[in-house]
């Protein structure tokens, strides 16, 4: 073969070879094309950051999910006082009498997911500094939110030597000097006359505690007279407008059971017939309708219950039965669950407001301390070494609950106003008169 006929042959072979790179790069093309155009649509389905509209409860633990109203439908003002203690008293109550028992030792509201529970003395500024109750953003606004009725208001605690000490246990722990303010002498209130106990809180909550101690409950004689009553309850407020509360109250609470019992002890009795129950009941009645009219502002009257004790009055002094102590705690109950007549016609709430706003409510210290199952059976002579009965059920100071069989330790005062504060809140936002 010539070199010319050879040449043309590998022209040939060239220029085929050259088709099929052709043809190859073209294939190889047209397979990559629907890789590169799935990368594509990948990238534009890929999750963007998209901005967040403002909305209540915006990823915020704890965040405020109830109304007032929603709250009082659902029984919350009832339904707070039951739960547990944080730790439990052992016999004598030495592992809570010391000096930091009342932050140590707390009260955990079975209700208090559905109720929104908040503690008020989370917002108390005299307890910033100290770990547990520096207040997150969150905390501090779901605490303010949750109390918002008790802002600015006044409690009237008409009570005892219990209500006194829930006065000023709170007020030093909002870093608040206890002020006294006194009236003079009168048929009802012989000397040293009516005497007030009071402290502002501070701001952010400004609630005014003001308290009045009395003699009894039920069991003064001007508490069983409407007429005389009528002129107590106008001491009271020509008391509070001396210290700038001319309005009257915002809160009322009745208490002094405990009073009521000593009165019965005095005389050796204790009611026991269905007429003794009845005065009891009528007097209560008696007097929560009085305090509506009186105050026709307030938003809220209630009752204080009574746990069972051993204090001893006197030296012929004889414990009463347990059951009576419960048996008047729920007949205080039955008030507020079934209503007052007396009560409701003198409320003057609105028609739209809570059907719990026409009725009294329950201020429920003797099941938040539920110390029924806490005082161990004792012989009498460890009973007389430790200022105790030998029954059981009751408060005792061997129970660890109280100090001296009456009055009960710093951490139930102040974990009392706490529950209190909640219950009163709801009233005051749900509940304000139409005059």
């Amino acid at each position: 073969m010539s070199d010319s006929a050879r040449l043309a042959v590998l022209e040939q072979q060239v220029a085929s070879l050259t088709t099929r790179l052709t043809r190859l790069e073209l294939e190889a093309n047209s397979t990559r094309r629907p890789r590169f155009r799935q990368r594509a649509v990948a990238a534009d389905a890929a999750p963007r950051f998209r901005p967040v509209e403002p909305a209540a409860c915006l990823h915020l633990s704890p965040c405020l999910r109830t109304t007032a109203a929603d709250r009082l439908a659902r029984g919350c003002a009832s339904s707070v006082w039951s739960g547990r203690w944080s730790v439990r008293p052992v016999a004598g109550g030495a592992n809570l009498r010391n000096a930091d028992a009342w932050e140590t030792q707390r009260f955990h509201s079975a209700a208090a997911a559905a109720c929104d529970v908040a503690d008020p003395f989370v917002v108390a500024p005299a307890l910033r500094g100290r770990a547990r109750a520096t207040p997150t953003v969150a905390t501090e606004q779901y605490t303010l939110g949750r109390l918002e009725g008790v802002r600015n208001a006044l409690w009237l605690m008409v009570g005892t030597s219990i209500d006194h000490g829930i006065t000023y246990e709170v007020c030093v722990r909002f870093g608040r000097e206890v002020l006294v303010a006194k009236a003079a002498p009168t048929n009802l209130h012989p000397k040293p006359g009516l005497t007030f106990q009071w402290c502002r809180l501070p701001s952010p909550l400004n609630l005014t505690l003001a308290e009045a101690s009395l003699h009894g409950l039920t069991a003064l004689a001007f508490q069983r007279d409407a007429s005389r009553y009528a002129t107590h309850l106008s001491e009271l407020q020509a008391l509070l407008a001396t210290i700038g509360h001319g309005a009257g109250p915002d809160f009322v609470s009745l208490a002094g059971a405990e009073w009521d019992f000593k009165q019965f002890g005095i005389q050796g009795m204790q009611p026991s017939t269905a007429d003794d129950w009845g005065a009891i009941r009528s007097s209560l009645e008696m007097q929560l309708g009085a305090a509506r009219r009186q105050w026709p502002r307030v938003r809220g009257v209630f009752l204080r219950t009574q746990f069972a004790t051993t204090y001893r009055w006197s030296a012929k002094w004889k414990d009463l039965d347990g059951s009576v102590y419960a048996k008047y705690s729920d007949i205080m109950r039955e008030i507020a669950a079934e209503g007052s007549l007396e009560y409701a016609a003198a409320a003057g709430v609105p028609a739209t407001a809570p059907p719990a706003c026409g009725r009294a409510g329950v201020l429920d210290i003797s099941a938040m301390m539920n110390c029924s199952f806490e005082r161990p059976a004792v012989s009498k002579v460890v009973s007389d070494l430790i200022g105790g009965g030998t029954g059981t059920g009751k408060c005792g100071r061997e129970s660890g609950w109280t100090r001296d069989g009456l009055h009960p330790n710093v951490w139930v005062y102040l974990r009392y106003f706490a529950m209190s504060a909640n219950v009163l809140a709801d009233f005051g936002e749900a509940c304000r008169p139409v005059r």
